[in-house]
C-alpha cells in the first residue's frame, strides 16, 4: 500500500508519463538523437543486497528504452562509496547487450560512506571528455542514484555546479528515507521538478524508467558557438549555493584582493559591472569580526590604488570605495595587475600570517603579454596567492585565463560572454574563495626576492664621510647583503665607480652572483665622489650592458654624509633617476638638519625611504628596519 501510494503521488508530481505501449517511435528511441548518458550509482555497503541488484535492474531498465550506438546514445557508468570507480567510459560498448551485461557485473564494494562530490569530480573531469568518448556537440547527461546524504554537501553543491556551468544536465534520484532532499535538488539541474526524483525505496525505482528516459531524451545538446560558460541555476537554488559555500568559509581569515580592468577596451557600464559584482562578494563574507579584508585597484597600462587591505574595517565603507570609480585609459596589461597584487597589495607589512591570500582579476581585453603573466602567476603560487581570472567577452584568451590561475584541472577562471553575466558565477567564486588555503609559509618568513627580483644600487658619499666612516658604511652595507638573497633569478647588487678611477671603487650588478663575493667585495672598495656617482647610476647603472634585468625592481639605496653640498643639482638627478623607474632610499648621517631636497629625493611614502642616524656607529641599528622596508614588495 505504502508503494502504491508513493507511485501516485510521484506521477502526480512529476507528470503523468504516457504508457509504454503508447510511446510514439520518436520518444522511445529518443528520434535517434545523440547524447552521452553517464550514470553515477551508490555502491556502499549500507545498501542491502536485494536493493542494491534492484538499483542496477532499474539502470539496465532506462538503458532498455535508449537506442545504443556509437552514433546515437553512448552510456557510461561509475559507482561510489568512499571512492569513485569508473565501471566503464562512454566509448568502451556501442551495443546494448554489451551495455547491459556490464551494469550486471557491476558489484558492491567497502566503505559506509557517500562521497558524491568526489563521484561529481571524476564524472565531470575523467568521464565527460574527449579521451573517454565524451562528443561535442552532443547532450551530456549525469543520473545520480543515492541512498544517502553525502558526507560534505559543500563539495557536492559545488561539483554539480561546476558540472552544471559546463552544460552537464543532472538528474539526482533519492531513495529511501535518509537523503538530503534539499541537497539534491539543489545538486539537480533547473527547474528541479523536471530533475529531482525521490522516491520511498528501491522497489519503487521501476515506475519512473521511463518518465526518467523520455525527460533524458529532451536534454538538448548545448551551444557550439561559444566556449563561454553558462549556468541553469535559479535565483533559489543560487541562494542555497551561497548558503553552502559561506558555511564553508566562517571563521576563515581571508585577504581578497580586487583588480578590476578599467582599459581602452571598458565601457563604463563594464566598469561599473565590475564595482556591482564585487560589492556583492563583499556582502558574502564576514568583514566587520576582522577575519575578511578587501583591497581594490583598477587598472589599464597604469595601476589605479582604490584601497588597501588594511584600510576599510567594515562591509559599508568598502561597498562605498568600490562605486568611487575614477577614469583611466590605456591599453590592458594583465601582467601589471598581476604584479600589482603580488608586490604591492600583498607586501609584507600589510599581510596576516594566518589569512589566505587571494587576487581575482577581472579582464576583457586580449593578451599581450602572456609569458609575463605566467612569470609572474608561478611566483604568486609559490607564495602561496592564489589568483583567479575571470575573462570577459570574446577578445579574452582562455589560456590566458589558465595560466594566471596556474590551474592544472580547470578550476580558479571563469570565461563569460558579457559583463551582465558575472552575477551568475558569484556562488562558484565564494566556493572558490573559501576553498584557499593560508600560505605553507606566511608571508613575513619567505626569501627577500621571492616575489620579485630586484637590482639594487648602493651608493655612498664617500668624499665627505672620510675613510674611517667609509669603512663603517661598508660595514653597514655588508650586513644588509647578508640578508638578501643574492642570485641571477632575485637580488643583484651593486656599487657604482666613477670612470677614469684608478683605483676599485664599486661594482656591477651582475659583477657577482652569490651573497659571499657580494659581501666581500664591500671590503675592497674605495670610496669617490657622491654626485657623479649619482649621475652615472641615472646613465647606465641599470642598462643590460652593466648586468641590468628587464623586469627587475630598480632600487638606489643612497647613503648620504650631513648636508648636500650642491642640494639642487643632487635632487634634479635622483628625481631624473625616480622617472625612470628607479625606487630610491635615502639615508642620511648626521646630527644637522635635514634639507628639503633629501627628503624629495627619496620615493613616497617618505616614512619608508627616509631614515636618519645622528653618527655612522649608529648605522647598524638602522639595518633590521631597512631591510624590512626594501624587502616589503619582494
Amino acid at each position: 500500500m505504502v508503494y502504491a501510494m508513493s507511485a501516485v503521488i510521484l506521477m502526480a508530481l512529476l507528470g503523468a508519463a504516457p504508457a509504454f505501449g503508447q510511446l510514439s517511435d520518436a520518444e522511445y528511441y529518443c528520434g535517434n538523437k545523440p547524447a552521452d548518458v553517464v550514470f553515477l550509482l551508490d555502491v556502499s555497503n549500507s545498501i542491502w543486497g536485494p536493493d542494491f541488484q534492484k538499483q542496477l535492474e532499474f539502470v539496465n531498465n532506462v538503458v532498455e528504452i535508449f537506442q545504443i550506438a556509437d552514433n546515437t546514445t553512448r552510456i557510461g557508468v561509475g559507482s561510489f562509496s568512499n571512492h569513485f570507480h569508473r565501471e566503464f567510459a562512454l566509448n568502451r560498448y556501442f551495443n546494448k547487450a554489451q551495455v547491459k551485461r556490464a551494469i550486471s557485473r557491476i558489484s558492491q564494494r567497502q566503505g559506509y560512506a557517500t562521497n558524491t562530490g568526489n563521484a561529481l569530480w571524476h564524472m565531470r573531469t575523467k568521464m565527460f571528455i574527449e579521451s573517454e568518448g565524451a562528443r561535442t556537440g552532443v547532450a551530456k547527461v549525469a543520473i545520480v542514484l543515492t541512498d544517502g546524504q553525502s558526507s560534505n554537501m559543500a563539495k557536492t553543491v559545488y561539483e554539480a555546479f561546476r558540472a552544471k556551468m559546463e552544460n552537464i544536465q543532472i538528474f539526482a534520484i533519492g531513495i529511501g528515507s535518509n537523503i538530503n532532499s534539499r541537497e539534491l535538488r539543489i545538486m539537480a539541474s533547473s527547474p528541479p521538478e523536471e530533475f529531482f526524483f525521490e522516491v520511498e525505496n528501491y522497489a519503487a525505482l521501476d515506475a519512473l524508467k521511463q518518465t526518467l528516459a523520455v525527460r533524458t531524451c529532451k536534454v538538448t545538446a548545448p551551444p557550439t558557438t561559444t566556449t563561454t560558460t553558462t549556468t541553469t541555476t535559479t535565483p533559489s537554488t543560487t541562494t542555497s549555493l551561497l548558503d553552502a559555500a559561506r558555511e564553508r568559509c566562517r571563521g576563515k581569515a581571508l585577504d581578497i584582493v580586487f583588480a578590476l580592468d578599467s582599459s581602452d577596451n571598458i565601457i563604463d557600464e563594464d566598469l561599473e559591472q565590475q564595482a556591482m559584482f564585487f560589492r556583492s562578494l563583499v556582502d558574502q563574507f564576514d568583514v566587520t569580526s576582522g577575519n575578511v579584508r578587501f583591497g581594490s585597484f583598477m587598472y589599464s597600462d597604469q595601476i589605479q590604488k582604490m584601497f588597501d587591505l588594511n584600510e576599510y574595517e567594515n562591509a559599508e565603507t568598502i561597498k562605498d570605495a568600490l562605486m568611487k570609480l575614477g577614469t583611466t585609459a590605456g591599453s590592458s596589461r594583465v601582467s601589471h595587475a598581476l604584479t600589482h597584487v603580488l608586490t604591492k597589495s600583498f607586501r609584507r607589512s600589510i599581510t596576516r600570517p594566518n589569512a589566505a591570500q587571494v587576487g581575482i582579476i577581472i579582464t576583457g581585453s586580449p593578451s599581450k603579454h602572456m609569458e609575463q603573466s605566467k612569470k609572474v602567476a608561478m611566483k604568486a603560487k609559490r607564495s602561496g596567492l592564489q589568483f583567479i581570472a575571470i575573462g570577459v567577452g570574446e577578445k579574452v584568451d582562455s589560456e590566458e585565463l589558465r595560466v594566471i590561475s596556474a590551474s592544472s584541472d580547470g578550476s580558479h577562471y571563469f570565461q563569460l560572454h558579457s559583463f551582465h553575466q558575472l552575477m551568475k558565477i558569484l556562488p562558484e567564486l565564494v566556493h572558490q574563495v573559501c576553498q584557499v588555503p593560508e600560505p605553507d609559509i606566511p608571508m613575513s618568513d619567505q626569501t627577500c626576492g621571492d616575489r620579485q627580483s630586484a637590482d639594487m644600487m648602493f651608493l655612498l658619499d664617500s668624499v665627505n664621510a672620510g675613510k674611517k666612516n667609509t669603512r663603517k658604511a661598508f660595514n653597514f652595507l655588508k650586513a644588509l647583503v647578508d640578508k638578501l638573497a643574492i642570485d641571477k633569478e632575485r637580488i643583484q647588487v651593486g656599487l657604482m665607480s666613477p670612470e677614469c678611477q684608478e683605483e676599485k671603487s664599486g661594482f656591477k650588478l651582475n659583477e657577482f652572483t652569490n651573497k659571499e663575493s657580494a659581501v666581500s667585495a664591500f671590503g675592497e672598495v674605495k670610496g669617490t665622489d657622491f654626485h657623479s656617482i649619482l649621475h652615472q647610476m641615472r646613465r647606465r647603472a641599470f642598462s643590460p650592458q652593466e648586468g641590468g634585468r628587464k623586469d627587475a625592481k630598480k632600487i638606489a639605496i643612497l647613503v648620504v654624509d650631513g648636508e648636500l653640498e650642491e642640494p639642487l643639482e643632487t635632487l634634479v638627478e635622483a628625481q631624473r633617476a625616480r622617472t625612470h623607474g628607479v625606487e630610491v632610499y635615502v639615508v642620511q648621517v648626521g646630527k644637522g638638519q635635514t634639507q628639503d631636497e633629501l627628503l624629495m629625493m627619496c620615493d613616497e611614502p617618505t616614512q619608508q625611504h627616509f631614515f636618519k642616524v645622528d653618527n655612522y656607529d649608529e648605522l647598524m641599528e638602522l639595518s633590521d628596519k631597512l631591510i624590512q622596508a626594501l624587502c616589503d614588495e619582494l
